[in-house]
């Protein structure tokens, strides 16, 4: 059990750390204002909780509950990056982070109409039908 939480802490971080340089490059590449973005901080411990939460998630809950923690985190540091250098304590925060809820439920609830179908994208032997 050690060693297991010393590996998602490292991938999470890693994982967290190579998810922030790659938006500062993308936004560099794209020309974007420094200054509007996220600091680079508030974006590593946003990812790096939602790499944690989606390994916890997927080590201790079966589906669709481990799916359902893993959008809502997800949510959560997609929105802090969205929001920019702007305080997270606002309004304007709760509605980036709902919008961008309400787009991961809307794909939650498409996979869930999926599996209801007979597809599931998330089985290891998944062959799409022809």
């Amino acid at each position: 059990m050690q060693n297991e939480t010393w590996i998602a802490l490292t991938i999470s971080a890693g994982g967290a750390l190579a998810t922030v340089v790659m938006l500062a490059l993308k936004a560099r590449l794209n020309g974007d204002d420094p200054s509007e973005s996220a600091p680079m901080l508030r974006q590593f411990v946003a990812y790096f909780a939602a790499y944690l939460a989606a390994f916890a998630a997927a080590a201790t809950l079966g589906r669709p509950w481990s799916l359902l923690v893993i959008v809502f985190a997800a949510s959560v540091a997609f929105a802090v990056t969205m929001h920019g250098d702007r305080p997270l304590a606002t309004r304007a925060f709760l509605r980036t982070w709902a919008i961008t809820l309400a787009v991961f439920v809307g794909l939650w609830g498409l996979y869930e109409v999926l599996l209801l179908a007979g597809i599931d994208l998330l089985d290891k032997n998944f062959v799409p039908p022809r």
